[in-house]
């Protein structure tokens, strides 16, 4: 793909709840943007390449306006500052409502940034005949009438988004590095995200909970993810779909920064998280944020006595940062890379029978081996054919082993032993 300045944007503009952010699904065909009746429930703007017939475009889902969000104005300053951005605007409105005077306002709004303007309008399926004449007289030359939730009309829709702006697909998106940022809610997840993509594309406040979509950004070679914080309660379904999200990146990702508060202790909930991004085989970067509000003496005792309050993190970098004043954020990339590199490494027969044999030297299994050899990657899996089953312990001897031999450094490893008397 070719670099972001070089793809023309496509901006969802409207009012709250005319159906952008289920357009904004049905164009990426995925899932992305959280889709809901209830007015305001997206708030940070969400982009996303979109690859057509070997043509590309970026769009971007925005917050509603005119909200009664608490961060009403919040929302409205990123939707605000996008326009600058835009080379196309979608301007969805809703066919049951009409043309109303908060539309006619922010079509004026459109106008004022001289950049071409599509008419959608959403909400066909349940109209007998449609308002052609009521939203023509609103001066839009070109409208599109669609149904985004029965998908009616999204392909003529793409199809002319793509001979406005479409420019030629130059490189496989499938190159970069997705890394998403997890963790608990107010961790400092968003303002870590804004550090390294280099701009604010994620509302940043004291709230918790204030991300709902995962935000997504391209810089160089990385694909970067801010998502929702993932906590061990969800007061609404708003939430509990935000965590989806989450783990539906999480799964779509290379590799994850679980980001821990250094200002606080150590929770549950940090290790629950760590246990699921280790469990789905994401590479993992241990990121302690917020290190400004230590003093330097906590400082040293925090990195050294991390390994033992967090046993399973010893396998796994571990950087202290303060996302706010941008400390020790330029060698994050760097490391994230390594251990990227590490999850892709390639395991030759050779070096993993004279590994095998090393080990049995040292501390040979109590049962007959079969076979030992690398079975996949994103985790890293090794399987051990024996005709007893072995114990958990010679595993995990096994598992450390293998870590120190081909430094899997920041790398979930699992061993899988099948057992049979042949």
């Amino acid at each position: 793909m070719q670099k972001e300045d070089k793809i023309p944007l496509v901006v969802l503009v409207g009012r709250v709840n005319v159906g952008k952010s289920t357009l904004f699904n049905r164009i990426v065909r995925k899932s992305l943007s959280i889709v809901d009746q209830r007015p305001g429930i997206t708030r940070d703007t969400v982009e996303k390449p979109v690859n057509y017939y070997e043509k590309t475009f970026l769009i971007a889902d925005t917050g509603g306006l005119f909200s009664e969000d608490i961060l009403k104005k919040e929302v409205h300053k990123k939707v605000y500052e996008i326009f600058k951005r835009a080379d196309l605007f979608l301007f969805v409105m809703d066919a049951k409502e009409g043309f109303t005077p908060y539309d006619k306002e922010i079509l004026e709004k459109l106008r004022k940034e001289g950049k071409p303007v599509i008419g959608v309008v959403n909400k066909i399926d349940s109209l007998k005949r449609y308002p052609y004449e009521e939203f023509y007289r609103a001066g839009l030359s070109e409208i599109f009438f669609i149904s985004a939730e029965h998908k009616r009309g999204i392909d003529a829709l793409i199809e002319r988004i793509v001979d406005l702006t479409g420019v030629a697909l130059k490189e496989d998106e499938k190159s970069r590095i997705k890394v998403i940022i997890a963790g608990r809610p107010n961790v400092g997840k968003s303002s870590l995200f804004n550090l390294l993509v280099g701009e604010e594309k994620s509302i940043v406040t004291p709230l918790p909970g204030t991300t709902r979509d995962a935000i997504e950004k391209i810089k160089e070679d990385f694909i970067f993810i801010d998502t929702a914080g993932i906590k061990r309660k969800y007061k609404d379904e708003i939430e509990y779909y935000s965590y989806l999200k989450t783990f539906r990146s999480i799964k779509w990702a290379d590799c994850a920064m679980l980001l821990i508060d250094a200002s606080e202790p150590l929770t549950k909930m940090d290790k629950k998280i760590f246990s699921l991004l280790e469990e789905e085989g994401r590479g993992i970067v241990v990121i302690i944020n917020k290190i400004d509000l230590l003093k330097k003496d906590e400082k040293r005792i925090l990195f050294e006595n991390f390994d033992r309050v967090f046993p399973p993190a010893r396998f796994y970098p571990r950087l202290l940062v303060s996302a706010l004043k941008g400390e020790g954020i330029e060698v994050v990339e760097d490391v994230v890379r390594n251990v990227y590199k590490n999850m892709r490494r390639e395991f030759k027969k050779k070096e993993i029978q004279e590994f095998i044999e090393e080990v049995f030297k040292l501390n040979s299994p109590s049962t007959f081996v079969y076979r030992f050899y690398h079975a996949g990657r994103f985790p890293h899996r090794f399987l051990i054919e024996t005709k007893e089953k072995l114990g958990v312990e010679y595993i995990n001897f096994l598992m450390n082993k293998l870590r120190e031999k081909f430094l899997l450094f920041g790398c979930p490893v699992k061993i899988i032993n099948k057992y049979k008397r042949k």
